[in-house]
């Protein structure tokens, strides 16, 4: 993020929009990206430090939120953490439980029947957004597709981009 938003910079465009977007594992990653605190160890001493590592919002598409809840990802759980995971670790890593009032707007979107991630993956981390008073945006849609990609012919896609639109 902090590359990311200095290139903005550099390139005279908004550095305050500067977001992030994952599909299924790698919206795993997206959501840890918008929810955890700087890594104050990964800091190397150069001018990148003094940039903001934050997402100013960000796109979940069905995404694996929860290592630890009875809809987990288990083999999301299992390749991140071992077999068995720590719980405490699956706990930390867990989207859901580390969004905070400074957890940036999200869009999220799932399938209904997804049977690869459950739906209650973006259900869960909707309801914290929302206990947070977080700006979101959930659509799940019919079906049982996963990894629809940027599936043109989705709405996902057209949504997706009307939500950008109102953050700008």
């Amino acid at each position: 993020m902090r590359l990311l938003r200095s290139l903005a910079i550099k390139n005279n465009l908004r550095d305050d929009a500067v977001g992030v977007m994952g599909f299924s594992a790698g919206g795993h990653l997206a959501g840890l990206t918008a929810t955890q605190p700087p890594h104050e160890g990964g800091l190397v001493g150069d001018a990148l430090d003094d940039v903001s590592p934050a997402a100013d919002f960000a796109a979940l598409i069905y995404a694996v939120v929860s290592l630890t809840a009875p809809y987990a990802h288990e083999g999301s759980a299992h390749n991140l953490l071992g077999n068995p995971p720590d719980q405490a670790l699956a706990a930390r890593l867990s989207i859901e439980q580390g969004v905070t009032n400074k957890t940036p707007p999200m869009f999220i979107a799932h399938m209904q029947g997804d049977k690869s991630v459950p739906s209650m993956n973006a259900l869960a981390l909707y309801m914290e957004l929302t206990r947070h008073k977080t700006p979101a945006t959930l659509h799940v849609y019919e079906g049982e597709a996963h990894g629809i990609g940027l599936a043109a012919n989705h709405p996902w896609g057209r949504d997706f981009l009307e939500w950008l639109k109102i953050r700008q």
